[in-house]
């Protein structure tokens, strides 16, 4: 499924559910990603650190049902932020990322080529 399909399946699901789960707006989306993503990083501190875990575990879903939960629901945030925040091309965005992340590569290895060959 493309991010824009994504886009409009969260926003299909977020429209027949407004009776009971409002759209936030974009000040409390970013609240809401922080908090999902922090329950899915409690998630993988269970996975790789149980002994030290700052959560308790909801011992009715095991433990990888509820890595692909609060990924789940921190991404669902994530998009319903993107909607909120008028990205009208998801799949633009995230090649925009991506070539932004390929610049910095080629342009870091460069400076690392350059630094290696001035020290030679």
């Amino acid at each position: 499924m493309s991010l824009r399909a994504t886009f409009a399946e969260v926003k299909q699901v977020r429209q027949a559910n407004e009776d009971v789960f409002v759209w936030p707006g974009v000040v409390w989306d970013l609240l809401y990603c922080h908090e999902e993503l922090t329950e899915l990083a409690r998630v993988i501190q269970t996975i790789k650190e149980p002994d030290h875990a700052r959560n308790s575990t909801d011992h009715s879903l095991t433990t990888e049902q509820r890595l692909h939960l609060e990924w789940g629901q921190a991404l669902m945030m994530l998009v319903t932020l993107g909607i909120e925040a008028g990205v009208s091309d998801p799949d633009r965005a995230l090649t925009m990322a991506l070539a932004k992340i390929s610049a910095a590569s080629a342009r870091k290895r460069t400076q690392a080529a350059a630094l290696a060959a001035a020290q030679e």
